[in-house]
């Protein structure tokens, strides 16, 4: 796809980040050069091969130059420390490791002089920086490395099958510890077809890609759109709403995306009447729970045609709204399946439940997982012979195929015999003009097993009691739904980078502080 459209478009500008600027004909010669150096080292086909490197163009050249020698990429998170990075190379067995010397607070050298006795496995450690320790390799005479039409004919030649591994992406481990979701070239390449088609993205949007790179959204979802359609992706390191707000105005951004508390950020950033964003026509949120309020905020107050996204690392970007959609279908549910993908909602034994029902969700498609690293038996457990993906996650679905995310199967409360879900609970709390952000769990209780506590981040200047919040809940809610406990907070626990609500973290602190 990226030597098709470096033929189609090899002038066009694809990627922007700061001052830098690359089109699709650079950035397809340079991808060539860094693979043929890559094999020179030693990097073969079908192995696992570490990244550790934050946004930008530097970090897209390795993930490209790495697939099209063949090898399989495994993106490793910038805000990762000793024990998650010695996990997962040790784990995946990587021989090679690509990784900037430091980033923000982390001195990346440090760390890995201090696992890299427990990996022996881990041959070949390429650094981005001014000084290369003893034992570590610089990375910059692989990007200066210039090859020969034979070494680079040789590449082209031989070309990965759509349905060999292309990564190794480890899961964010909200909810349990981290496993390694393998997924083809295929799955990377059908999600940016079907999503953009949906979407009508075209050659001349410009999209704005504020996640991590080392995640699903940002580093697959969001680059395969650009990469799809020949249009132009503006980059950020790290998520800041003023910086998204300036480059939205700068680069005349059409596209957008994000997960919920980014764009309530934006919304309730002090600069956001001061920029102009009627650049944008259209997006999506995805990656946790997306209330009602907040997508009609983006839509009226944006001015984006903004759609809510259902997928997870093993299936990503599943379902999203017809673009024609009227709002209160965006606002309530999260689409239906792309095109050539399907859905059913089932119980607990797996059988399909009727319409309207809630039910876990199942999913099915060539955007889902060929397995769990080194986890068969896992493997078993989450597809079905059928080729069903089953998700963890409740919902339901009507008559027109349209899906409602209710929540986790794990995240749902069950108070006095009853089931409340969360989202319900969240998106009548984020009616309120005072409320920014907010999280509903449950907590242990003696008397009905479980009750409801709601997590709360108020807006700058803006105030609210305990007993106003429950008062409000209330009108609206059935008694069992209502939070026995109400919480304000200054920030809620996030997941690095993507900025996901960690509700089990959230919980362990409602224990602590009780």
């Amino acid at each position: 796809m990226l030597d098709v459209q470096a033929q189609r478009r090899p002038d066009k500008v694809w990627l922007v980040y700061g001052d830098e600027r690359i089109t699709f004909g650079e950035f397809s010669r340079a991808t060539d050069h860094l693979a043929a150096a890559l094999k020179r080292q030693g990097l073969k086909k079908g192995e696992p091969c570490g990244l550790l490197f934050p946004n930008g163009i530097k970090y897209l050249l390795i993930k490209f130059a790495v697939l099209k020698v063949g090898a399989i990429l495994i993106p490793l998170n910038t805000r990762y420390r000793s024990s998650e990075l010695n996990f997962m190379l040790n784990f995946s067995d990587a021989r090679f490791l690509f990784m900037v010397d430091r980033f923000l607070k982390a001195n990346f050298i440090q760390i890995l002089n201090e696992i890299k006795p427990n990996l022996p496995k881990l041959e070949n450690i390429y650094v981005d920086g001014e000084k290369i320790p003893p034992g570590m390799l610089d990375v910059h005479p692989l990007f200066e490395y210039r090859a020969t039409e034979k070494e680079i004919e040789e590449i082209r030649s031989n070309p990965v099958r759509a349905t060999e591994p292309a990564t190794v992406l480890f899961t964010s481990g909200t909810t349990s510890l981290p496993k390694g979701v393998v997924l083809s070239h295929e799955a990377r390449v059908f999600t940016g077809i079907r999503i953009s088609e949906r979407m009508f993205i075209a050659e001349d949007d410009a999209l704005l890609n504020p996640l991590p790179f080392c995640h699903e959204f940002g580093g697959f979802t969001i680059v395969s759109h650009g990469l799809v359609c020949g249009c132009k992706m503006v980059m950020m390191d790290v998520f800041d709403a003023e910086e998204a707000l300036r480059l939205i105005e700068k680069e005349k951004v059409s596209v957008i995306y994000g997960v919920p508390t980014m764009f309530s950020y934006m919304l309730n950033s002090p600069d956001f009447n001061k920029r102009h964003v009627s650049s944008l026509r259209t997006g999506y949120m995805s990656g946790a729970t997306c209330p009602l309020e907040l997508v009609r905020r983006v839509q009226d107050e944006m001015g984006c045609n903004i759609s809510v996204a259902y997928g997870l690392s093993e299936a990503p970007s599943h379902t999203i709204s017809e673009y024609g959609d009227p709002p209160e279908i965006k606002a309530g549910t999260v689409g239906k399946p792309i095109r050539d993908a399907a859905v059913k909602i089932v119980d607990d034994h797996r059988h399909e439940v009727s319409l309207g029902t809630p039910g876990e969700i199942a999913v099915k498609g060539k955007n889902c997982l060929i397995e769990y690293y080194k986890k068969p038996n896992l493997t078993a457990q989450a597809v079905d012979q059928e080729g069903y993906l089953y998700t963890g996650d409740l919902g339901q679905m009507n008559e027109k195929g349209y899906v409602t995310f209710v929540g986790r199967k794990t995240d749902m409360i069950v108070s006095g015999g009853f089931n409340v879900f969360p989202l319900e609970v969240e998106e009548i709390l984020y009616k309120l003009p005072s409320v920014a952000l907010v999280a509903v769990v449950g907590i242990p209780d003696t008397e009905f097993g479980e009750t409801v506590c709601a997590c709360i981040v108020l807006r700058e200047g803006m105030t609210a009691t305990k007993e106003e919040i429950i008062e409000y809940c209330r009108k609206q809610l059935a008694n069992y739904k209502v939070p026995k406990r109400v919480e304000f907070m200054e920030s809620l626990p996030t997941t690095i980078g993507t900025s996901k609500i960690k509700k089990t973290d959230l919980k362990k602190i409602l224990k602590e502080g009780k």
